[in-house]
């Protein structure tokens, strides 16, 4: 979406949320969310400004990371990995942050986290935000 370039179609059509249900998700009211039924739950997608948020929770959630990690060095080998930590309470979650150079001064800062909830589950979310380089 950063380079302009995008091709394709989902192949499970997105429900638009309506602007009270992201008012209850404590989203900004200028933004856009979709969510995707997956499985007992789903994965919600929010674009708003110059970011793009994809969070779920539940699901086998303690591959997320490493298979983010696996598309965006398929997809983007000059992406640079700037940080890796360990989740607080499960060594085996990792929140990561990546920046990549697109070209024509364009970048995409990727920032990955995990959330306890309240229920026991985790949240992952992943936060991609535009940036452009003064020319």
């Amino acid at each position: 979406m950063i380079r302009g370039d995008v091709k394709g179609q989902s192949p499970v059509p997105p429900i638009p949320l309506t602007p009270e249900e992201r008012a209850r998700l404590n989203l900004t009211p200028d933004g856009v969310t979709t969510f995707f039924p997956a499985q007992d739950t789903g994965v919600f997608f929010d674009m708003a400004r110059t970011s793009f948020n994809v969070w779920f929770a539940g699901g086998d959630i303690e591959r997320a990371t490493n298979a983010l990690d696996a598309a965006v060095k398929r997809g983007f080998p000059q992406a640079k990995q700037l940080d890796d930590v360990a989740h607080k309470r499960n060594s085996k979650l990792r929140a990561r942050v990546y920046r990549i150079e697109l070209g024509n001064g364009r970048l995409a800062a990727i920032s990955t986290s995990f959330t306890d909830l309240a229920d026991g589950k985790h949240k992952f979310a992943v936060r991609v935000q535009a940036q452009q380089r003064p020319s």
